[in-house]
């Protein structure tokens, strides 16, 4: 592969790479939320990560955000690190998981609406095929659980719905702040704001105490996990990929995210991922490739 083909899909590939670690975050959550509640653990996991990022925006950043990018980065910050999971969270208080994945894996799609509404994005047949690829698969892959229904599950769906437009909201806006600024600056700076308006209103309203949690020693090797590995890193270079791709080509890999988390579930209950599941993931893969391709003239 000539470098210049390898410079096109490296945003995909770095894409790609956070939404698969966006699976393992999944499967993590699922296991340390019975100790600490989706609120707390938010404000925990992005403090963490946010404590990564500022060191090393000082660090290895270079150039300084214009005071006029301050205000719109802030507004990027309680989009994707202050509403977004609060908004996750309680969605899945009332729809499945299998569910809430798959309206989630509709990003894409809201992002493409979003930049074509916006004109800041045009629509090619390769991106509409490759987001539909991509629905298609994550669908596959959840298969029958998609049917299983909570009492208030379309209360549910309806409020993850309003996640997917918060994150495409912020790939389409947040795109020329990530590209004429350092990434890792424009990341840092976002997710302090967004962390510290969600730390403030859930220490304020007694959702969190003050105190120190008290939690077993796996919980917390499982929220550094959360974010670190699973948060700080992947969050970094989804927003690099913003920076060097259109928004929908980022997006679509996020249809990752359940893929891999349901691969992890298998794995770990040492049972054999069906058909379905990994036909699912071929057909995501090749969703991302097919957004990723270039338009011929």
């Amino acid at each position: 592969m000539s470098d210049n083909r390898l410079q096109h899909y490296l945003p995909a590939l770095a894409a790609g790479t956070a939404g698969t670690l966006g699976g393992a975050m999944v499967v993590a959550t699922r296991y340390v939320v019975t100790e600490v509640d989706p609120t707390s653990l938010s404000v925990l996991r992005y403090g963490l990560a946010t404590g990564c990022l500022i060191p090393a925006a000082w660090l290895f950043a270079s150039g300084r955000i214009p005071w006029r990018d301050v205000g719109p980065i802030g507004f990027l910050g309680l989009l994707y690190f202050t509403f977004y999971p609060i908004v996750f969270a309680a969605s899945l208080q009332f729809t499945t998981a299998a569910r809430g994945a798959l309206i989630l894996s509709t990003t894409p799609m809201a992002t493409l609406l979003i930049g074509m509404l916006l004109r800041r994005e045009p629509v090619t047949l390769y991106k509409a095929a490759g987001v539909s690829l991509t629905v298609a698969g994550v669908a596959m892959a959840l298969g029958e659980s998609l049917l299983d229904t909570g009492e208030n599950s379309l209360l549910g769906d309806a409020i993850m719905g309003i996640g997917v437009f918060l994150g495409a909201g912020y790939n389409v806006i947040g795109k020329p702040y990530f590209q004429r600024n350092s990434q890792l600056r424009v990341t840092a700076l976002a997710m302090f704001l967004g962390w510290l308006v969600l730390a403030l209103g859930a220490t304020g309203s007694g959702i969190m105490p003050l105190s120190w949690p008290d939690l077993s020693g796996t919980a917390w090797l499982t929220i550094v996990f959360l974010g670190t590995i699973a948060g700080a890193f992947p969050i970094y270079i989804y927003s690099w990929a913003l920076g060097h791709a259109s928004p929908t080509q980022v997006a679509v890999g996020i249809g990752m995210n359940p893929i891999i988390a349901i691969l992890l579930g298998s794995l770990l209950l040492a049972e054999i991922p069906a058909w379905p599941t990994l036909t699912g993931l071929v057909a995501v893969l090749c969703g991302i490739t097919l957004a990723n391709r270039r338009q011929p003239a």
